[in-house]
């Protein structure tokens, strides 16, 4: 199809799919205008389902639909047509001898608007009569084949018209959106895709000057050439990516009907590595946050002087906690919010990483920082691999929440502390919690052990001996050892680490020299470990016990060694060593 041929189509679609409510109708069932009939007459869905469906084009599809689905064919002459505002058609005129053909071949509007209503009624009326199977053939026929069997004249559906439904509240109606750009921009050529490129890049808001940038026009070009950005990178120049990345942002900022910012919010989490050079990261990602509904904190526990590791209330939020959430947040967008963080995320986990531990550790606001407590416990418990190689950074900035020179923020955001740090503990075998002690300890993958002090938010002893990240840390009951052990090593070792009141000062001074909020927003998430390292002083300590435990483990997958690796204190003074393959050993001291 040439360049110029899209462009006609897309035009032609433009103005029709802008009138209101456009949707498919037979024309037998629009001239009466008996619009009103109960869609849950089976016997009507199934007509329209019937005259709606693709018939003479291939003999086994016609089985299918009379044979295995019970549609009857319609009669020769059956048209279809546009309903637009105020109930006016468009209606084609019939022909008879076309076996249905023609109707694929008029309108790239025509063309999406009743493969839309195909697809949707599909999946609803197959699916509850437990037809999955013809179902698929159904989708398959029109979504794949469609375009094969009509020809080099065939009308692909206008992306205009399917972006319009992107987001559309019915599911069924959404998937089918989404199913037909998909399969459409698979089937083009790579010159018909350039030209869908070509016509929609003047209507992006970063490339339309003046004031007028949120017309139709210009949020639909941002959506079509951001999913094809998504989808398909290769097919967007870098000022393109630069021109879609800036229009997204612009999306995402202006006070516009929910569908558009749902649509920005997904595809910006989606084509995130494609858009990243381009923009402002850390910004879009703080806005993304405030899109989540996490920000609310939880109150402060009835007694303020409460220890961290009391077990916080599980209940729900009280009308007053709901109301304090943004009222133009959606569930919908508060959904598609945090799916594309963990899309950013896993993309460039530093940048998540650095920019919401920057935050705790920086921002004035109990509510900001609640919404990133909130969304790291989220992450732990849901993406706990993501997180991984930064725990050092991320307990260290946790750890500062509850600085008691901050008695209002250490208040309020207690509990989600504590919830965050026992599920750690639950998650990751290199973090361990004494609660006599109120003490926390995590290995790292620089191969030391921090211990911190939850009473006086300090660090007070680094453990240092290993040549390996730290696999697991445990205290004993007593809380006078902590183990330690590396799996790429295979070395277990023993610590008798200070406590009391000369441990928190050794912690306490020791902090003050060395800088422990670490790297800003934009650096790695581990990067701070070195640097804090340094000012702990005379926290450093020197294991007093090392075992060998055989042969060197490589390349174990992380997932298994979150779930086989840990200790087990039989004693005081005895330790359990529970590792991959089933290894058992027991350490006595």
């Amino acid at each position: 199809m040439p360049h110029q041929h899209h462009k006609r189509k897309e035009s032609v679609a433009e103005k029709e799919e802008d009138k209101k409510g456009s949707e498919v109708v037979p024309a037998a069932t629009a001239a009466d205008g008996s619009s009103k009939q109960e869609t849950t007459d089976s016997t009507v869905v199934a007509s329209i389902f019937g005259a709606l469906v693709s018939w003479g084009l291939d003999e086994k599809m016609d089985d299918v639909y009379e044979g295995s689905v019970g549609l009857v064919r319609p009669s020769a002459g059956l048209v279809f047509g546009v309903r637009g505002a105020n109930g006016c058609l468009s209606i084609l005129a019939p022909t008879y001898d076309d076996h249905g053909e023609s109707g694929w071949r008029v309108s790239s509007t025509l063309t999406a608007t009743r493969l839309l209503s195909i697809m949707a009624l599909t999946r609803a009326v197959l699916s509850m009569k437990g037809l999955e199977e013809q179902a698929i053939i159904i989708l398959t026929h029109h979504g794949v084949e469609l375009p094969t069997l009509i020809g080099k004249d065939y009308a692909f559906p206008s992306f205009s018209f399917l972006a319009k439904y992107w987001q559309d509240p019915v599911g069924d109606v959404q998937q089918a959106a989404r199913s037909i750009f998909t399969a459409t921009l698979e089937k083009m050529s790579t010159e018909e895709k350039i030209g869908i490129v070509n016509y929609w890049r003047p209507y992006l808001p970063a490339a339309t000057s003046g004031h007028q940038k949120t017309s139709k026009m210009n949020l639909r070009a941002t959506i079509i050439l951001g999913i094809i950005g998504a989808d398909q990178p290769k097919l967007l120049t870098l000022k393109d990516c630069k021109d879609v990345a800036e229009s997204l942002d612009f999306l995402l900022k202006e006070n516009l009907p929910a569908a558009y910012r749902i649509a920005a919010i997904e595809l910006m989490g989606r084509g995130f590595s494609s858009w990243e050079p381009h923009i402002n990261s850390s910004a879009i990602l703080r806005q993304l946050i405030s899109a989540t509904g996490l920000g609310t904190p939880t109150p402060a526990p009835p007694s303020a002087g409460s220890s961290p590791s009391t077990p916080p209330n599980h209940g729900t939020q009280t009308t007053q906690q709901q109301q304090q959430q943004p009222s133009v947040l959606t569930p919908a967008m508060i959904v598609m919010a945090r799916q594309a963080i963990v899309q950013i995320a896993s993309v460039n986990t530093s940048l998540f990483v650095g920019t919401v531990t920057f935050d705790l550790m920086h921002s004035r606001s109990a509510g900001e920082r609640a919404s990133g407590l909130k969304l790291l416990g989220m992450f732990i418990a849901k993406k706990p691999l993501v997180l991984y190689p930064h725990l050092h950074r991320i307990v260290e900035s946790m750890v500062k929440c509850l600085d008691p020179n901050l008695p209002q923020i250490r208040d309020s955001l207690q509990q989600i502390v504590t919830v965050n740090f026992a599920e750690l503990v639950k998650m990751y075998p290199n973090v361990a919690f004494h609660h006599g002690l109120q003490r926390l300890a995590v290995g790292t993958v620089e191969s030391v052990c921090v211990v911190w002090d939850l009473r006086t938010a300090t660090k007070v002893q680094v453990l240092e001996g290993h040549k390996k990240p730290v696999t697991a840390v445990s205290f004993s009951p007593d809380g006078k050892l902590i183990a330690t052990f590396s799996l790429e090593e295979n070395c277990v070792q023993l610590w008798q680490p200070s406590s009391g009141f000369l441990g928190s000062l050794v912690g306490a001074f020791g902090v003050v020299g060395g800088g422990g909020a670490g790297a800003g927003a934009g650096g790695g998430g581990s990067g701070g470990v070195s640097s804090a390292l340094a000012g702990v002083g005379g926290g450093h300590m020197k294991s007093f016990r090392t075992f060998s435990v055989g042969g060197v483990e490589a390349n174990v997958p992380l997932s298994t060694v979150l779930e086989q690796v840990k200790f087990e204190w039989t004693s005081d003074r005895a330790v359990k060593l529970k590792s991959i393959k089933g290894l058992e050993l027991v350490f006595t001291v």
